[in-house]
């Protein structure tokens, strides 16, 4: 593994065997708002518990046909403030590789699947 991404194995809720949603949202709160829409969101947030910085993101597909449009929320854990912004700066797709914990939902689940953490090395 880089050591570009040795950082998030200390969070708490990357070290947890499964990540309750509840408890993922109640273990984060937010250092700084980058662009929140109603299909797309990126924040800034921090573990309440161990202080590791996430960039997080929302990303909604509207296809206009019959609701359930395909979401996916990721948070990706950073070094800092500074490396969020600069990972901001990526657009979502060249994202799909990082290490992530995320909850995916597609049109044609019946429940979201996750949260679950995405690691590729």
């Amino acid at each position: 593994m880089s050591n570009q991404y040795t950082m998030h194995m200390n969070c708490c809720l990357w070290k947890a065997d499964k990540i309750e949603k509840k408890k993922l949202i109640n273990s984060l709160h937010t250092l700084e708002v980058i662009e929140q829409e109603s299909h797309f969101t990126r924040k800034i947030l921090e573990c309440k518990n161990c202080g590791q910085v996430y960039l997080y993101e929302f990303t909604e597909e509207v296809d206009w046909e019959d609701g359930n449009d395909k979401q996916l929320f990721r948070w990706f854990p950073v070094e800092s403030i500074y490396e969020a912004w600069k990972l901001a700066e990526t657009p979502p797709i060249g994202l799909i590789n990082h290490p992530a914990i995320r909850i995916d939902f597609s049109k044609d689940m019946q429940n979201p699947k996750g949260p679950y953490k995405y690691d590729p090395s």
